[in-house]
């Protein structure tokens, strides 16, 4: 595997080095052509954009035209490519086509057989590029083979042998459950990649046959993956990684939103993790009781430590939560906050948690205080840092700051929905309001943050680092669809 990974990475490189210009090409990556050659029994596919002059390598070039260091990078690239012994002009840009494919012929343990694909405008610079990365290094010596007007590499004949006998079969673009999970892929990507679920669970299952599962029971078997399909994609305001999971027997979330948490958090906070637990969350706990000795002992251990049970925590968490962080003096505020059905059970189950580990931590034992005339409780670590919680109308809180209780307490103020940091990542990630999860940080404010920080510690951020992260925006992260059909992205936001 290591032999073969080269010569991607070279093309990855080269096509970073290229991005600056000097191609003239309008054509874009579009669907991958390789997958009407590539075999059906493949379990995974990836297709690289390899065109220079594609959509997506311009919009790349425009967003690194914001970082100060562009050229730095781009010069040690073209270095990095200069140690290998080739250029991009002159060895790579004639060896390639429009894209690089990489196709896994299997994954069990003995057929991970590894073949790219590519149509190289020039078939003897491919075959010279690939001499002298063996001439850099001879284990990575490779070879190739013409398949319906490709040309196939790989590191052994017998990977070659075995793409053309199982492609004669059948192509992975006639394959249902391919199209299935690419039918939502959008031709313009960087990069797109397919995962046979079948194919993964199988290697799950014999991994945890060949270690001896231990747990038995619940409802985590019946849930099998379809496929997993993913996308690397630049967009004229950030860069978007998004997956798509299919899967038969998920449990449904029952509608599941974050969208009541938008409305309490206040506005200005740095970060935000915030999720819906449903029953999910806790049903994990159950299927720990089909464990072996040896692992409940261990939980049990935990749950000694903790002076909770491990379902009593997992309630904590049954429904919206989220834990944010805001500016604060002398520490930032970190602030969770936990609707509950029943808020005086999840506040004994806090409290016994404080007294627990407030040993631990050089804390005192919880005692009794008031914020703004609603009583708290309170420890105080080390000394010098006082933690807050109670149980505040339909959920508990939980807070190193005063000003994290007072603003909660406020019906009125402005709140994360209002945010203008957020809403401006809100809409460039496309996250909708009533996501299930989502993790957030609006890296601008938190930079200034971190700065005054390093200020105060009597030291500077060096001025190269911080101009190339002042670019930097937002970074969104968040789940959506129905069960079976699970869309994850990840956004990162540029200005």
């Amino acid at each position: 595997m290591r032999r073969f990974a080269l010569l991607p990475i070279l093309v990855v490189l080269a096509l970073l080095a290229a991005s600056c210009g000097g191609s003239t090409s309008t054509s874009g990556a579009g669907s991958s052509a390789g997958a009407s050659v590539a075999p059906a029994s493949a379990p995974l596919f990836v297709t690289i954009d390899a065109d220079p002059g594609s959509g997506q390598w311009k919009q790349a070039e425009t967003l690194l035209d914001k970082f100060p260091g562009k050229q730095k990078l781009l010069d040690a690239i073209t270095g990095e490519l200069t140690k290998q012994g080739v250029s991009y002009e002159q060895d790579i840009k004639p060896a390639l086509g429009p894209e690089v494919d990489i196709a896994v012929l299997g994954l069990e343990e003995g057929s991970r057989d590894v073949v790219a694909m590519v149509q190289p405008a020039d078939k003897a610079k491919l075959q010279a590029l690939l001499a002298k990365v063996e001439a850099k290094d001879p284990s990575s010596k490779a070879v190739s083979t013409e398949y319906k007007g490709w040309t196939l590499v790989s590191d052994k004949q017998s990977s070659l042998d075995r793409f053309k006998a199982e492609a004669d079969k059948g192509a992975l673009a006639d394959d249902a459950t391919f199209q299935e999970a690419m039918a939502k892929e959008s031709g313009d990507a960087l990069v797109k990649a397919y995962a046979n679920g079948a194919a993964l669970n199988q290697l799950v299952d014999q991994v945890a046959a060949q270690a001896g599962s231990a747990c038995t029971g619940g409802t985590a078997g019946t849930v099998k993956l379809r496929s997993i399909s993913g996308a690397v994609s630049v967009e004229s305001d950030g860069v978007r990684v998004q997956a798509r999971m299919r899967s038969d027997g998920a449990t449904s979330s029952g509608g599941a939103s974050t969208a009541k948490l938008l409305d309490e958090i206040p506005a200005g906070a740095l970060a935000v993790l915030a999720f819906h637990g449903t029953d999910q969350f806790t049903q994990a706990f159950d299927q720990l009781q089909g464990c072996r000795a040896q692992v409940q002992q261990g939980l049990g251990a935990i749950e000694s430590l903790l002076g909770v049970k491990l379902e009593e925590l997992g309630a904590l968490f049954a429904n919206d939560a989220a834990l944010y962080v805001r500016a604060g003096t002398p520490i930032p505020e970190v602030t969770l906050i936990s609707h509950q059905s029943d808020p005086q059970a999840a506040l004994a189950t806090i409290d016994k948690l404080a007294r627990n580990l407030g040993g631990f931590a050089g804390a005192g034992a919880p005692r009794d205080t008031t914020i703004d005339g609603t009583p708290v409780k309170e420890i105080v670590v080390g000394g010098r840092v006082s933690i807050f919680y109670a149980a505040l109308s339909d959920k508990v809180v939980v807070t190193d700051s005063r000003t994290g209780f007072e603003d909660l307490l406020r019906s009125g103020g402005s709140k994360l929905k209002d945010d203008p940091a957020f809403k401006s990542a809100q809409e460039a990630s496309g996250m909708p309001s009533d996501t299930p999860f989502f993790f957030y940080v609006d890296i601008q404010d938190s930079l200034s943050l971190v700065e005054s920080l390093v200020q105060l510690a009597g030291a500077d951020i060096p001025p190269d680092i911080d101009a190339n992260l002042r670019p930097l925006r937002s970074f969104v992260y968040y789940s959506s669809g129905p069960a079976g059909e699970v869309d994850l992205n990840l956004f990162l936001e540029l200005q």
